[in-house]
């Protein structure tokens, strides 16, 4: 009796990953692990450390270079584009030091994460390794995973004071969309200007791709604007390479805006309370727009002057 209670359990926790895994066929993440990714974050239920726990200390991003081309990634049913840069960035964790390397950028449309249930336009994923060979200062402690992804979300616009990112202005996308080989970024992209240190949520999930491995996620509660035609690029791209299942209508914009996604389903098993978040009032932990995308520049270049007048006056 026992034995075939067992056996019943097995089964059916079974048949409900594989419900839950994901819809392409290469792979499933569910059944190896209950930390698989996505998950939907719900922040009254994640736990708070100090920012000392974890943080982006700083990132060395620089310029995503303009040699750089757009790629299909056919095994992550994805497209961007393969990091050949020396960037890096540095996390704390623990109140130790580690450093990453930057290896490619992944887009997911929709997002395969979501915050309080809110799913957003545009999931951009970095995958990083852990560099080994990075001696921090102060102390020396042992990292058990070697990956890290850190995502940033977008949105459309939803007024007129919502700016889209410079970031897709140059990428040249729209070549990209004709199903040209040679789409490049048209100047340098400054990654680095939308990878800061905002509250952040960090959790230990896998990559949501067949191979399933193992790796801290942070997942930055700042999003950015991505404008409408830039969306539709991105969906006609997913569309043409076979990532992203067309509608029954797709004479409308909004019709292919609003379907589909080339991401994995949200694991319906995950313990939230295994998610941290790195500030103590929750309500600074929901989503907002970046603060990087309604400053002036400006304001910006003012503030620099009034600094630079500043530090010439005290010498």
């Amino acid at each position: 009796m026992v034995n075939k209670l067992v056996i019943t359990s097995f089964t059916l926790l079974y048949v409900i990953q594989y419900i839950y895994s994901w819809s392409y066929s290469t792979g499933n993440c569910g059944t190896t692990s209950v930390n698989q990714s996505p998950v939907d974050i719900s922040s009254e239920t994640t736990k708070y450390y100090e920012e000392n726990y974890f943080r982006i200390l700083t990132n060395n991003y620089g310029s995503i270079p303009n040699t750089t081309y757009w790629q299909q990634f056919t095994d992550l049913k994805s497209i961007g584009f393969n990091i050949t840069s020396n960037s890096s960035i540095q996390i704390v964790k623990d109140w130790a030091i580690y450093q990453f390397k930057l290896k490619k950028i992944l887009f997911k449309v929709k997002s395969e994460h979501t915050i309080n249930g809110a799913r957003f336009d545009v999931e951009m994923q970095l995958y990083h390794e852990y560099d080994s060979t990075y001696i921090a200062p102060g102390r020396q402690k042992s990292l058990p995973l070697p990956n890290l992804v850190i995502s940033l979300f977008f949105n459309r616009p939803t007024s007129t004071s919502d700016i889209p990112d410079d970031f897709f202005k140059f990428s040249n996308l729209d070549l990209f969309a004709t199903g040209s080989s040679l789409a490049y970024f048209q100047r340098p992209i400054k990654l680095g200007n939308i990878v800061q240190n905002v509250p952040s949520y960090l959790y230990q999930g896998t990559f949501t791709n067949p191979n399933c491995d193992n790796t801290f996620w942070i997942i930055m509660t700042k999003y950015n604007i991505i404008s409408e035609s830039d969306l539709t690029k991105l969906y006609s791209v997913l569309i043409s390479s076979g990532y992203l299942d067309p509608t029954t209508n797709t004479t409308t914009t909004d019709t292919i805006i609003n379907s589909g996604s080339n991401g994995r389903g949200i694991n319906s098993f995950f313990n939230s309370n295994n998610v941290y978040r790195n500030f103590v009032n929750t309500t600074r932990m929901l989503p907002e727009k970046s603060y990087f995308r309604y400053a002036s520049s400006s304001y910006l270049n003012l503030s620099l002057v009034i600094v630079m007048i500043l530090i010439a006056l005290c010498f």
